[in-house]
């Protein structure tokens, strides 16, 4: 009898240690975002904040383009990773000036929105394919 409540004593000790061990505070755990943490490591998600759209492309060319002053207007054609761009330039621009406008334009397109390829012309020119 003594050696039954012995055995059931130790079993108690035993549950209650393995019931209190616990998970630790430490464990690293995904983002609750349904994508196991895959929104916080790629960027380019749509669910995430920061992922690119094609209205923001554009609105970061449009940003480019206009802060040249000599510009009046533009005319952006996004085809795949192909952004064709033509310029409406003041018309008492000589041809050398209006040819500096659009290298001006096509640096400043290609640095601030490196993901696409530029074709830059500039009144009725037609555009060329690549």
């Amino acid at each position: 009898m003594r050696s039954g409540k012995l055995a059931l004593l130790a079993g108690a000790a035993l549950l209650f240690t393995a019931s209190c061990s616990g998970t630790s505070s430490n464990t690293k755990r995904y983002a609750d975002d349904g994508y196991l943490g895959m929104s916080s490591a790629n960027p380019n998600l749509r669910i995430s904040p920061t992922a690119r759209t094609n209205e923001r492309d554009l609105d970061m060319m449009r940003q480019a383009i206009f802060s040249i002053p000599e510009v009046k207007d533009a005319k952006i054609t996004v085809n795949g990773p192909h952004a064709f761009v033509n310029l409406e330039i003041a018309d008492q621009l000589s041809p050398e000036e209006t040819r500096r406008i659009e290298n001006r334009a096509y640096s400043l397109l290609s640095f601030n929105v490196p993901r696409y390829e530029f074709k830059v012309t500039s009144g009725t020119k037609s555009f060329k394919l690549f």
